[in-house]
């Protein structure tokens, strides 16, 4: 593996984890009965299991992948994580971190997506998405494509490149894009 690449790869870790130790203290919240800020909703798909989607097929829960996330520690172990795989993509839900700022949600989002696409090679788009409570309609979608991890890989982009081209932004299950 490139030096260089590794170096890259180390440094997004270490900052993430420096994130996650400033963010240790906070409290969940389902246990802290939080309700989130209204924003504006814009449609975005959200698929449930089984849910067919023209010629991509159905999405089914993929517990590979769920152990994948587990291993590579990228979510806190505490919070409950569903993972859906159709052909190309997955659908990764778990509970949002009431502290956490954009750029902590989309480097969650980043590395969720590296760990996911290291562990199967045929995923294309990564849909993750942080909820307030896993029943809630509303959700955070941040959306990481393949060629987004592969050029930070290379190093064709920096860090702040990376994060500008993510987009986060709040959606509801059930409406279409």
């Amino acid at each position: 593996m490139n030096p260089r690449r590794i170096t890259s790869w180390l440094c997004v870790i270490a900052f993430w984890s420096q994130v996650q130790t400033a963010t240790a203290q906070t409290t969940h919240p389902v246990k802290a009965n939080k309700t989130p800020a209204k924003t504006s909703v814009q449609p975005v798909e959200q698929p449930a299991e089984g849910e067919t989607d023209g010629a991509n097929g159905k999405y089914q829960p993929d517990e590979a992948l769920v152990k994948a996330l587990r291993d590579a520690k990228v979510i806190n172990p505490e919070y409950p994580l569903r993972v859906l795989k159709r052909p190309g993509e997955v659908a990764v839900t778990t509970l949002i971190n009431p502290k956490a700022t954009e750029k902590n949600i989309k480097i969650e989002a980043v590395l969720a997506a590296k760990a996911l696409m290291e562990a199967d090679k045929s995923l294309l788009t990564v849909h993750y998405r942080l909820k307030v409570h896993m029943p809630d309609p509303d959700y955070q979608l941040v959306i990481v494509r393949k060629s987004d991890v592969k050029a930070y890989g290379a190093s064709a982009i920096d860090v702040d490149s990376l994060l500008a081209g993510l987009h986060l932004r709040h959606a509801r299950r059930g409406h279409m894009e």
